[in-house]
């Protein structure tokens, strides 16, 4: 059963939450000028996060004019887990691959691999070629136990059998890192500043956005000439409605908390600086995640150390749209872990939290909801993996809205009936 939803209000007040490294450093001349909430357009996807603003990407990819696509975002581009997390590309999320395989059979699973290894290299082509800076050491996904090695071992079986490219399973970490067993090591992966990525991505597609513009629940009319969107700011006509609005979805719909659950899922994230150069150096230039991808840290410029994580230890709590601070969880991220990677010389100096959209299996979901004659689509439910996912998630949306295609494993007719 999910938690009660909050009020609008409270969830979009600035006094609520804390706003995370990357929000607070983003260069506002790098970011997209605001436009004006158009009156009629064809396309309005809701949500200026990545998949937002990669979908607005891929449609103008696919031959639509950016003139005819517009989005409106309830707080300003990447306010949720889109400019809250990490910044991790990553193409192997752990040893949920064998739930893949348990959930979707070998085939199916081996075609999430590809489509994730697809995604990193998107992703990767594009930081590129916009010049984005970015950390191209690659991942690390550290065994913290033995038994979690035995699971790396059988996921490097099924990275192999699906034609995976690049991974290698390493006995030793290395660089050495403290009561770590085995490895998995993707070189290709990388890490980015999130927020300026999202942002450049809308600035690739040429397409407007509305920020400070929340869609009104219940506000969504199909009509004879389209759908009425009703809005803080107004009304929109159009042709069609996209809900990229993940962890939000259901403050738009009541589709999202019944027939097809987003819930949510906290986490919490600290910023320290490390007066010990040693200490940092070992981490490179690499993205390290362990503990079933519980724990996870990236050595930052300038002597910082991003470490979060630890949601498997206060789960009940964490399972909350609300943007506090979970003590319990951040002495276990400042006492615990944060000495043990990164030396007593850490000092932590900024915390946040964001709150991400889990689907039932943890795989993106998406399709049409039942009640608006198929005007309204979504790509919801990135579970904390929205990196790992959102390009192709895009493509496979809008390949199935202008050319008809099917949506694959990340069709939602997997998990429920749209019309029960």
């Amino acid at each position: 059963m999910l938690p009660e939803v909050p009020t609008a209000e409270l969830l979009f007040d600035p006094a609520c939450h804390w706003v995370s490294h990357w929000q607070r450093g983003a260069d506002r001349s790098a970011l997209s000028r605001p436009t004006p909430l158009p009156r009629r357009v064809k396309y309005l996807i809701a949500g200026l996060g990545i998949t937002g603003a990669a979908t607005a990407l891929e449609l103008v990819l696919h031959g639509v004019a950016p003139d005819d696509i517009a989005i409106v975002e309830a707080a300003h581009l990447a306010f949720g887990a889109s400019g809250r997390n990490a910044g991790f590309v990553l193409s192997f999320p752990g040893a949920e691959i064998l739930d893949w395989r348990r959930d979707f059979g070998e085939a199916g699973a081996r075609e999430l691999i590809r489509l994730n290894e697809r995604n990193r290299r998107l992703v990767r082509e594009f930081v590129t070629s916009q010049g984005l800076w970015h950390q191209p050491g690659g991942s690390y996904f550290l065994a913290a136990s033995q038994e979690e090695g035995a699971r790396l071992r059988e996921c490097q079986v099924m990275l192999e059998e699906a034609g995976a490219v690049g991974f290698e399973l390493r006995a030793r970490h290395l660089p050495a890192g403290p009561g770590f067993h085995e490895c998995i090591h993707q070189p290709a992966d990388l890490g980015i500043d999130p927020v300026l990525y999202v942002a450049a991505l809308l600035r690739a597609s040429g397409v407007g956005y509305t920020p400070g513009c929340m869609i009104d629940r219940g506000g969504i009319a199909p009509g004879a000439d389209g759908l009425s969107v009703e809005t803080s700011l107004g009304t929109v006509l159009a042709d069609r409605l996209i809900l990229a609005s993940n962890a939000f979805s259901p403050f738009i719909d009541r589709h999202f908390a019944t027939r097809s659950p987003v819930a949510p899922a906290r986490n919490q994230v600290l910023l320290a600086r490390v007066a010990d150069a040693a200490a940092l150096e070992r981490w490179g230039d690499g993205i390290y995640y362990s503990n079933d991808g519980y724990d996870y840290w990236r050595a930052l410029p300038g002597g910082l150390f991003l470490l979060g994580g630890g949601r498997n230890h206060d789960r009940e709590v964490e399972a909350t749209w609300r943007h506090e601070q979970n003590p319990r969880i951040m002495r276990y991220l400042e006492e615990s872990l944060l000495p043990r990677l990164a030396g007593p010389t850490a000092t932590v100096i900024h915390r946040w939290q964001g709150t991400l959209g889990m689907s039932p299996d943890g795989i993106p979901m998406a399709g049409d909801l039942p009640d608006y004659g198929g005007r309204v689509s979504y790509a919801v439910g990135l579970s904390g993996y929205g990196l790992g996912f959102h390009r192709v998630l895009a493509e496979a949306l809008v390949g199935r809205l202008v050319e008809g295609k099917p949506l694959g494993p990340f069709a939602a007719e997997r998990l429920y009936s749209p019309t029960a």
